[in-house]
């Protein structure tokens, strides 16, 4: 059996309003990540960070929720430097090291046990939300991406192109994943 990454036994706690969830971690640059895995009962699967240095506890718990009730599992991760993740210094943002801890989870994520590589989207929101641009641009197998709020001017996150995009912008993610259908995630403004 290949281990996942969860250290404990009897990792699936039972949350009162988030149901199981369990901790594990993967490898992003040589730096232990830290994750909550919500196993879902579709073969989909949502990889979440929260916003621009918003740890996993504050940031994903209630959209982690929502995705699970829904049959996905959720990845819900930490990235470098911040909350459970290892890294010094502490408290660094480095949105190149962001970026490539989304793609080490994106890997991580098509492991997981009951997951259908196939079916992962990604979803951030605040200045996080910026970064889903270049993710699905150079992943385009996601089955889709979403956001909420993003940031426009977010730097090197987002690129000329995307700066000028409205905040209100929303991107289809549900639909796709349960119904399998997934593709070129649609754009709307609203």
């Amino acid at each position: 059996m290949q281990d996942y990454g969860v250290r404990e036994q009897g990792h699936g706690v039972r949350e009162q309003d988030y149901g199981v969830r369990e901790k594990v971690w993967f490898d992003s640059g040589g730096t232990e990540c830290a994750a909550w895995h919500y196993p879902g009962t579709n073969g989909g699967c949502v990889i979440m960070a929260g916003g621009f240095a918003v740890t996993k506890e504050p940031g994903t718990d209630l959209f982690a929720k929502r995705f699970h009730e829904a049959g996905f599992s959720v990845l819900a991760f930490d990235y470098r430097h911040l909350g459970e993740s290892g890294g010094q210094p502490r408290q660094v943002v480095r949105v190149r090291e962001q970026l490539s801890d989304w793609f080490a989870a994106i890997d991580f994520a098509g492991r997981l046990p009951g997951v259908d590589p196939a079916r992962l989207a990604i979803w951030a929101f605040s200045a996080s939300g910026g970064y889903v641009f270049r993710l699905a641009a150079r992943r385009p197998g996601l089955a889709a991406a979403g956001f909420s709020e993003i940031i426009r001017n977010c730097g090197e996150a987002v690129t000329p192109s995307h700066q000028s995009l409205n905040c209100a912008i929303t991107v289809s993610v549900s639909c796709q994943l349960v119904t399998g259908t997934h593709g070129t995630p649609k754009a709307s403004t609203g």
